[in-house]
């Protein structure tokens, strides 16, 4: 049964890196190096501080980047969606906030998802009705001995991709969350399971934050969740039996001690280790206090200026472009509309003497046009200061198109009376055949 469970978890997992694979595909191809000068003002340097896939608030997969722009000691993060080329909804941007935070915390040591992985025989949490009865005394040492009883209630599996290029040391591989305590005890209770259970839930989610792979809400559910943990601990600590069992944690400790030299000696195993691992009742007094330590480094306490600072530069970035963008095609059209054409040139020509080419000028304007829409491009996908960038290019274009057609546009010209009376001579040639050969074409179809 347990290498049908095994076999049935690998094919799982295999499934899992197929299906993720196919959304995160484009992941080889992103690099949060494209917008690292997009959003920053003169002086100001920045650097990437954080990186992450994020499902956001309308369910769709994003890849955040969070942008530290710093000129001395002043500095502003900016988190971007390098994914879908867009800013991020102000939920959104206080989520990411959030995220970076708890994951700065994980980092420095103050949010830790610990996985507990009991070496001594006695297991008595278990993870799902399916562990059979004798399969809790074996003795767990890797977290791949017991992924096939990953608990009930665990929704979401995540599975990053190794070698995202430059995300690397900020997304990590995620394994299914294995949370395990060891205590001194032969079962636990139906009370003491469920709130063991809600702590693994609680470090399931710590450990998705820790490894790149989030969704919207998961600080705030991860939060409400550590309090739900607490309460039902704190029910544990209180309940009659608990405190019968915690004035007795020498005896058990000293039974379990025992019990595991025994079945030491029974396997033939003289040099047993005799490490004694806690009750339940002190893995419910040690989590507790984890916990009431932890959680407040889930949510920053200042991400609401954070977004504000954040939103206000993003709009000031893209106000700038547009109006910028907006008064540059203002005076490429106004040009444009000033400049004939190709056949309004000839036919000027040929009532105006002397001649006149604005084919220079139109080439200018030409890609003066062509700028103006790769910069409308760049505004589209908030690379802003590349398209602010342009400016100089484009204001170059049109000052060199009206540099050439202006002095032609002054030349005064004189009507070409000997031109004039040519063209209609030929003009009138050809309207007298044409009108011949229409004349022809009826009379041959009447007969």
């Amino acid at each position: 049964m347990s290498n049908i469970l095994r076999i049935t978890t690998k094919y799982f997992f295999i499934i899992v890196v197929i299906l993720c694979s196919s959304h995160l595909t484009s992941a080889y191809s992103i690099n949060p190096e494209d917008y690292l000068e997009e959003f920053n003002n003169l002086d100001e340097i920045c650097t990437t501080k954080d990186v992450f896939f994020y499902t956001d608030s309308n369910n769709k997969l994003s890849f955040v980047v969070i942008y530290d722009c710093c000129q001395n000691d002043k500095c502003i993060q900016i988190p971007f969606d390098i994914q879908n080329q867009k800013e991020l909804s102000l939920l959104d941007l206080q989520e990411s906030f959030d995220i970076s935070y708890a994951r700065d915390n994980i980092r420095n040591g103050n949010l830790t998802p610990s996985n507990y992985f009991p070496e001594s025989f006695d297991v008595c949490a278990y993870f799902s009705d399916k562990l059979p009865e004798e399969s809790r005394n074996l003795a767990v040492k890797t977290a791949d001995s017991v992924k096939e009883f990953a608990p009930k209630n665990y929704r979401k599996i995540y599975k990053t991709l190794r070698g995202v290029g430059f995300a690397t040391g900020f997304i990590s591989e995620f394994e299914i969350g294995v949370f395990i305590v060891s205590v001194g005890c032969n079962k636990l209770s139906k009370q003491e399971n469920e709130a063991f259970f809600k702590v693994a839930e609680c470090y399931n989610n710590i450990q998705s934050i820790e490894s790149g792979a989030v969704h919207y809400g998961i600080t705030s559910q991860t939060y409400n969740c550590m309090q739900e943990a607490d309460i039902l601990l704190e029910q544990v600590l209180e309940s009659w039996g608990q405190k019968i069992k915690g004035a007795f944690n020498k005896v058990a400790n000293t039974a379990k001690a025992v019990w595991n030299y025994g079945n030491n000696l029974a396997q033939g195993n003289i040099s047993t280790n005799l490490d004694i691992t806690e009750t339940s009742f002190e893995a419910a007094e040690r989590i507790k206090d984890k916990l009431n330590l932890e959680k407040d480094y889930l949510e920053n306490p200042i991400s609401f200026i954070l977004v504000d600072y954040a939103q206000k530069r993003l709009d000031e970035k893209r106000y700038l472009t547009q109006t910028e963008y907006n008064n540059l095609k203002e005076k490429y059209n106004s040009l444009n509309n000033q400049i004939p054409g190709r056949f309004w040139q000839f036919v000027k020509n040929i009532i105006y003497n002397p001649n006149t080419n604005y084919d220079k000028s139109r080439l200018y304007l030409k890609e003066g046009g062509i700028n103006l829409d790769v910069m409308k491009e760049l505004i589209e996908v908030s690379k802003y200061n590349s398209a602010i960038g342009l400016n100089d290019l484009i204001n170059l274009n049109i000052n060199n198109s009206l540099n050439s057609y202006e002095p032609l546009s002054k030349v005064k010209r004189n009507i070409d009376i000997f031109a004039v009376l040519f063209w209609l001579i030929v003009f009138g040639i050809i309207i007298f055949l044409c009108i011949k050969f229409l004349k022809q074409s009826k009379i041959f179809q009447i007969n």
